[in-house]
């Protein structure tokens, strides 16, 4: 079994750490020749989700997320709505996770690591590549992880959004939904993105939906998540 930790933080890490999510300057965060101990002391300085909160980030508010419950060392994710991913309707309801050591895990079997860009499967470390990203299992633990990292100075209470995030025409707050891509680089996401709507477009899932807007990054996450806005009245 693989039992340490890379020495520089992943891309993935580190493009979270550089959102500004707890004060440094620039050249306090690299993406590469990051010692152990910058690691961390870059870890050791965000606060995870530790209690229930109706503070949520944008990218959680887009997939239907409006409060994390924390029961001992479970999170329960409360939704409002549905997203879509490779034309499948998706409920982060049935993503509950734990955190164990700085591995999110969404079940016995596969985890990822907070501290580097690692998937933990059946208790082995491994790099985690862009085509991963095809399980939704993958996608789900990163946008679990770009929460847990993200401060609470860049979340906002879901009971004080009047409408949703991104919307680039008008339409009910209850007839908006999301078409989401995700990926290790800004462009993987975009790619992901367009091939996750025009897949789902294509098999009839969108039947009824307008596009709103055009594709777009979610805000606040460095291009990591891209979404389509759709209404489907």
């Amino acid at each position: 079994m693989k039992n340490f930790k890379k020495i520089t933080l992943g891309l993935l890490t580190a493009t979270i750490l550089s959102l500004g999510l707890y004060a440094c300057s620039d050249d306090d965060v690299t993406t590469a020749n990051t010692t152990t101990e910058q690691t961390v002391m870059a870890v050791n300085k965000i606060s995870y989700l530790r209690n229930s909160t109706d503070l949520v980030s944008d990218l959680f508010f887009n997939l239907g997320v409006e409060e994390i419950e924390v029961v001992e060392s479970l999170y329960k994710l409360k939704t409002f709505k549905h997203f879509n991913f490779r034309g499948i309707n998706y409920d982060m309801q049935n993503f509950n996770f734990v955190i164990q050591n700085d591995v999110i895990y969404l079940n016995n079997r596969i985890g990822l690591s907070l501290v580097t860009d690692e998937l933990v499967i059946d208790g082995e470390f491994k790099e985690l590549k862009s085509e991963d990203f095809s399980n939704i299992e993958v996608g789900i633990l990163s946008m679990i992880k770009y929460e847990v990292l993200l401060s609470v100075d860049n979340k906002i209470s879901s009971t004080k959004r009047k409408t949703p995030i991104n919307i680039g025409a008008p339409c009910s707050f209850n007839n908006t939904y999301y078409c989401i891509g995700f990926g290790l680089t800004n462009s993987a996401a975009q790619a992901d993105c367009e091939a996750t709507f025009l897949g789902s477009e294509a098999a009839g899932d969108y039947i009824g939906c307008e596009v709103i807007g055009k594709k777009e990054p979610v805000s606040g996450t460095f291009g990591l998540f891209w979404a389509i806005t759709l209404c489907c009245g």
